[in-house]
């Protein structure tokens, strides 16, 4: 158990349009909740009422109070075997999600896997292949309201952060899960990376923070998950993406979280001392914005 005190990052928050200052506190004050971890990321608000992120590199998962104090809260979160020859330092899970069974959904870089944890936190892989090859390195997820759930698979977490495809999958794609079968439903990226359900679960955007990719694109869902008229929706890198209350849409960036609109027009910049990896909302009512960056946790109050 640690409890580390907050550092308040004064002149946090860039405005680009008066929109922003709707709901948007031009005064409030990004707060470092919590530091010295390995690598920060995939946030995730629990229904019980903390902060779940990953130590990539750690290979822990860390339960996190909004008072900073930090507890283990799962070990060997991505990785529980022995030979790392083909794999990156992280090794660990990324991206966590909240299931509608009240389980959490798990990337597990390390073993190429999605996981579920349940509330004994046992681990139970339930996507670990496709055509027969493991992943490469599961990254993030996007859940619908019925379970079945789309996530991104990079190389990241496999050696040199390139393909290994006589081993692992050819393709860095994103995939369908529903009900035991995987499909893939999208190769347009060499990297994919965040994603985020829309429009009551009609429209998915997918980025990547490469910098060869500097795109955010929009899909229509189809029928079986099937990803359908792409079409570019923001230029601009992205590692996390998530959404508020009010439809606003949150990129982890390499110059902070930035909002944009439902339309992609840019409204603010929440700056963060170290580059964001993701973010995520606590409850109820979105108090706060949770970032994951670097070898910290961050935290503002952003809404009025």
């Amino acid at each position: 158990m640690q409890q580390i005190p907050a550092i308040t990052i004064p002149d946090s928050i860039t405005m680009y349009d008066k929109k922003a200052a709707e709901f948007i506190n031009p005064a409030a004050t990004l707060q470092r909740l919590a530091t010295g971890f390995g690598f920060t990321e995939g946030p995730c608000w629990h229904a019980d009422g903390y902060l779940l992120l990953s130590d990539m590199p750690a290979n822990i998962i860390f339960k996190l109070g909004l008072n900073g104090e930090k507890q283990v809260f799962k070990t060997e979160s991505g990785f529980t075997g022995e030979d790392k020859s083909l794999l990156s330092p992280m090794i660990g899970s990324n991206a966590i999600a909240q299931h509608p069974d009240g389980s959490l959904l798990v990337c597990r870089q390390g073993n190429h896997a999605i996981a579920k944890l349940d509330r004994q936190l046992r681990f139970t892989d339930i996507a670990i292949q496709y055509e027969g090859r493991p992943f490469n390195s599961p990254n993030e997820i996007a859940v619908k309201k019925d379970g079945s759930f789309y996530f991104s698979d990079p190389p990241y977490g496999l050696k040199n952060e390139i393909l290994h495809p006589a081993v692992f999958q050819p393709v860095a794609g994103i995939y369908y899960y529903k009900d035991g079968l995987v499909t893939l439903v999208s190769t347009d990226f060499r990297y994919p990376n965040g994603l985020c359900l829309l429009d009551d679960e009609t429209i998915l955007l997918a980025g990547s923070n490469h910098p060869d990719e500097p795109y955010v694109v929009r899909y229509s869902i189809g029928a079986g998950g099937s990803l359908q008229h792409r079409s570019l929706f923001l230029q601009q890198n992205a590692d996390g993406i998530k959404k508020d209350k009010m439809g606003h849409l949150y990129l982890a960036t390499g110059d902070g979280i930035l909002i944009v609109g439902p339309d992609g027009q840019r409204i603010a910049l929440v700056r963060v001392p170290e580059m964001p990896t993701n973010m995520t909302f606590s409850a109820p009512g979105a108090d706060w914005l949770l970032i994951t960056a670097g070898t910290s946790v961050y935290k503002i109050a952003l809404f009025r």
